[in-house]
């Protein structure tokens, strides 16, 4: 029964790393990795070593989770991918950077030739702004007003923007 178990449980843990690395959502995959942790407590338990269970439980599963999420509520990404060489990336990222503060978002310049389609794979877990000439297009993880203050901030510069909420089965247009 014991080794039904213990192979039971590392079959569970494999499953729920391959979930936590192909996650749709961040906040999925931190969660996920809390219940490893918890799996990792009780596989340890099995295994007679129960105050190295106890330190996983506590300091792997609780601990680390909260501070994970703590981390991932207060910071963010923003991925500015240009592929044009009529705008340089110095025009961009004066603009950018009036619009974002700096303390708690990161905002990365990318130039590449990837269709529009690989770029909404590759930059899954952040918003995204895509420069085309003079349209700007705006996926957001979320619609909230901040980002509908960046919009209007945007408007102005480009000729015309294209908004979009990002779904896990697609998006939703907002023009």
């Amino acid at each position: 029964m014991e080794r039904f178990s213990l192979y039971f449980l590392l079959c569970l843990l494999f499953t729920l790393a391959v979930l936590c690395i192909y996650g749709n959502s961040i906040r999925r995959s931190i969660i996920l990795n809390g219940g490893i942790s918890v799996l990792s407590g009780l596989l340890f338990l099995i295994l007679a070593a129960p105050d190295v269970a106890l330190a996983e439980a506590v300091i792997g599963s609780t601990l680390s989770t909260i501070i994970y999420l703590v981390a991932l509520k207060h910071h963010q990404i923003v991925y500015v991918i240009y592929n044009v060489e009529t705008i340089k990336e110095e025009e961009l990222q004066m603009l950018f950077n009036d619009i974002y503060s700096p303390d708690h978002i990161d905002v990365h310049f990318i130039n590449n030739h990837l269709s529009l389609k690989e770029n909404l794979s590759r930059y899954r877990f952040a918003d995204y702004y895509i420069v085309e000439e003079d349209k700007l297009y705006i996926y957001a993880l979320e619609q909230d007003g901040h980002r509908q203050q960046i919009y209007q901030a945007l408007h102005s510069e480009f000729r015309d923007v294209e908004f979009c909420v990002r779904k896990d089965k697609g998006e939703e247009r907002h023009d």
